[in-house]
């Protein structure tokens, strides 16, 4: 997931945390920060302690990754496939997946061998 701001960030917990069935509460506990730091940080303000925030990340079971801008121009795989499986099919006819060559076919349709 592409996180460009605190809020980005807050709500990217909010929603694992969620997925995870934890409660804010049960959540700072694993993490050993208070409730009240925690929901700041769901909130997204911009003043979190980053040691506290790795213990957090930590405590969902997550990484932290981080990697240069130049590499943003990369296709994200998940979207892709998801692209694809969303298309209609169309379905290729026989005689044409024989003559087309790109499919590995013949160029000539083959002959009747009696």
């Amino acid at each position: 997931m592409r996180i460009t701001t605190t809020e980005d960030f807050g709500r990217y917990l909010r929603e694992r945390r969620r997925a995870l069935g934890l409660t804010q509460t049960q959540l700072a506990a694993k993490a050993r920060v208070s409730r009240r730091w925690l929901s700041d940080l769901e909130a997204g303000k911009e003043r979190a302690e980053l040691g506290l925030v790795i213990q957090t990340v930590h405590a969902l079971s997550m990484i932290v990754d981080l990697q240069p801008e130049e590499n943003t121009g990369q296709i994200n795989l998940d979207d892709f496939l998801n692209q694809r499986r969303a298309r209609p099919r169309v379905p290729i006819a026989a005689d044409a997946q024989n003559s087309d060559p790109d499919r590995g076919g013949d160029h000539e349709p083959k002959k009747d061998q009696r």
